[in-house]
């Protein structure tokens, strides 16, 4: 539903714009603004964490082959 022209009138005079149809924020909030920069810093975020945890898997990846490694080369003495 759009309000009525007075309604658009009035707001217009006090340098608002009226609410869109399918808004469901509360009159006088903005709508939320997904920028380039929210997303990009965001995907650096998840980038940097999936980074991480690679990371430390084949850290403890490693250490596993480091304590079995020796005792296969022992084993084929």
């Amino acid at each position: 539903m759009y309000p009525h022209p007075e309604i658009i009138t009035e707001l217009d005079d006090l340098g608002e714009s009226p609410p869109d149809a399918g808004s469901t924020a509360p009159p006088g909030v903005p709508p939320p603004v997904h920028t380039n920069e929210a997303v990009s810093s965001s995907l650096i975020l998840h980038v940097f964490a999936l980074l991480s945890a690679l990371h430390v898997g084949l850290r403890r990846v490693e250490s596993t082959f480091l304590v079995i490694t020796p005792g296969l080369l022992l084993a084929d003495v």
